[in-house]
């Protein structure tokens, strides 16, 4: 598998470990290796699964990408080779490996999508949406993380309908909370955070997800300030952004009724999500927003408390649980509206909805597609 950018990559082919060989390779340049730059959630992977790190020049993707691509193909032969391996499957996740899995054979090339990647690279749409399409066809199969993603790539080339394939994000098993244990409600909160809320007993709003400038965060600052009594626990990685950006994280970490936790790991962050009473998906609707499936959609359905999103096509499929708003008036009378909650059929409903997604299930549906192509 090349391109390894994203955890949910790694959980989803974990489970398979025991059915196949796996070689996950991840990329990463010099600029980034020699300034020590890396995220508290960076991908990672055990190494049963032989992850190996390839560092590669600056402009590897793009102006060295002539040099750089018959580099790599050249490098996956020798892992090949190494392994004794015949006719290995090949997973890309990004379109610019086009040129490797030419190389290397797309007949035998399996495309991972995980996001509108048109949006992700703006400056780089049109090649993107070539490199795209040509995946498309010419592979054995596409396998994406949102129906959205799935209707687009239909409506786009309509004679692989028959090849491309839903497999959405997922969790943990872990993640899942027992029904009987959802039904109680929320833990009562540690005591750590009553001290920090000041004495606020207000409803409890969790957020678990990196903050970063296209996520939400000015619509946290808006909600913060209109609930002064509900109280917000973020978890999650501030990336660094623009200086608007900055400030509004500034004065959202300001606010006493926020508590900002950093990235937490299982089963600290399952432990925090269990004592919320709601939980949020703060996501814009621009064009990368909508095409996503957030990890963090299933994570919430497995503690079973109500959720309040942006109306994103992969959250609003639940009906009524999920609340749907996506301008800070609305949302904040959604959180209003969700901590009144007292529905035992949607809290059942919710955890069921998550032991749907969890990754060995998931799993399981990638190797079929896998087996089949």
């Amino acid at each position: 598998m090349l391109g390894v950018q994203y955890q949910s990559i790694v959980s989803l082919f974990s489970p398979l470990r025991d059915r196949v060989e796996l070689s996950l390779i991840h990329f990463n340049d010099w600029w980034n290796v020699w300034r020590g730059r890396k995220r508290a959630d960076a991908v990672g992977a055990p190494p049963e699964l032989g992850w190996e790190d390839w560092h590669l020049p600056p402009g590897w993707t793009s102006r060295f990408s002539p040099w750089t691509m018959p580099m790599i193909a050249r490098r996956v032969r020798r892992t090949w080779r190494r392994r004794g391996w015949i006719n290995p499957k090949l997973v890309l996740t990004v379109p610019y490996l086009l040129p490797v899995a030419r190389k290397l054979g797309l007949q035998r090339t399996i495309y991972r999508v995980v996001d509108n990647y048109q949006a992700y690279w703006p400056d780089r749409a049109k090649t993107i949406a070539r490199q795209e399409e040509e995946l498309v066809r010419e592979t054995c199969a596409t396998v994406v993380t949102s129906r959205l993603l799935a209707e687009w790539f239909t409506e786009r080339i309509p004679s692989c309908a028959h090849k491309i394939h839903y497999v959405p994000n997922g969790i943990s098993p872990s993640m899942l909370r027992e029904p009987r244990a959802a039904l109680a409600g929320p833990r009562p909160l540690q005591r750590q955070f009553p001290q920090q809320f000041m004495a606020k007993t207000g409803p409890v709003v969790g957020h678990y997800a990196t903050i970063a400038p296209r996520y939400g965060g000015e619509l946290l600052l808006a909600l913060a300030e209109r609930l002064p009594d509900f109280r917000f626990i973020l978890m999650g990685q501030v990336v660094s952004g623009a200086s608007a950006y900055t400030e509004t994280m500034k004065a959202l970490a300001e606010k006493p009724n926020v508590v900002m936790t950093g990235y937490l790991k299982e089963p600290d962050s399952r432990e925090v999500l269990w004592q919320c009473d709601i939980m949020i998906i703060p996501i814009p609707m621009d064009d990368l927003g909508r095409f996503g499936c957030p990890n963090r959609l299933w994570t919430f359905m497995a503690s079973g408390r109500p959720i309040v999103s942006t109306s994103m096509p992969e959250v609003t499929q639940f009906g009524d649980l999920v609340y749907i708003a996506d301008d800070p008036e609305a949302m904040a009378s959604a959180l209003v509206a969700a901590a009144a909650e007292r529905d035992a059929r949607r809290i059942e409903a919710r955890v069921e909805i998550a032991g749907q997604h969890v990754w060995p299930k998931l799993a399981d549906r990638m190797w079929s597609i896998i087996s089949s192509h």
